[in-house]
């Protein structure tokens, strides 16, 4: 187990589409202080921009300049992403969408074959350890997950991932369909899940 820039370096970035890497060597602040240095502000959507002191992670979110969210944080952020700091397995990756399997926010990944494994409360956005992760529960994910139809709903599938085709049971056996949001763009998720499932027998 490294420290959480190595984590983030070794286990996170190979996950994420190629954006944009620049070196700060003067600033490790808020990079929505009106301070900040010019290639934040500028810093296309989706930019990952890790805070040295801290080791604050942050996404921009839209092209706006102020637009930054800090991934790495719990709680509601102003920009409405709603996440919470769970404990989860080392097997466990960015893009997961997780239940709630014990007690102090302790997650695993869901399985749609088993009732106790469901719903979905959200999926894994940033793992600062191997066995802890930040869960987003609502607002928009971006640059986890590609091929997305924009408008299509998405539901959990047979790997814990959002899927707009609605997987199919084995004879005799059964799912439990749960929708998790809307693709708003080929890589964009609106994340809402919704914790009534559908019983589907094969």
């Amino acid at each position: 187990m490294g420290t959480p820039f190595e984590n983030f370096v070794n286990l996170e970035l190979p996950r994420r589409p190629a954006l944009l890497t620049f070196e700060i060597t003067a600033y490790t602040g808020d990079p929505n202080d009106v301070g900040a240095p010019s290639i934040l502000q500028v810093a296309p959507k989706g930019t990952y921009y890790l805070r040295d002191t801290d080791s604050a992670l942050w996404r921009k979110r839209t092209p706006v300049a102020t637009s930054w969210i800090e991934v790495g944080g719990s709680g509601t952020s102003s920009s409405g992403v709603s996440t919470f700091n769970g404990v989860c397995l080392a097997t466990d990756a960015v893009g997961d969408f997780m239940y709630v399997s014990g007690t102090a926010k302790n997650v695993a990944k869901v399985d749609i074959t088993q009732y106790s494994k469901v719903p979905a409360v959200g999926c894994i956005i940033n793992k600062p350890t191997t066995t802890t992760c930040v869960i987003q529960t609502s607002g928009i994910v971006e640059g986890i997950y590609t091929g997305f139809t924009p408008g299509k709903i998405c539901v959990a599938g047979m790997n814990a991932r959002p899927t707009s085709t609605a997987p199919t049971a084995s004879v005799g056996g059964s799912l439990f369909i749960q929708t998790l949001g809307v693709a708003l763009d080929t890589n964009a998720l609106l994340v809402s899940p919704n914790v009534l499932l559908t019983k589907v027998k094969g």
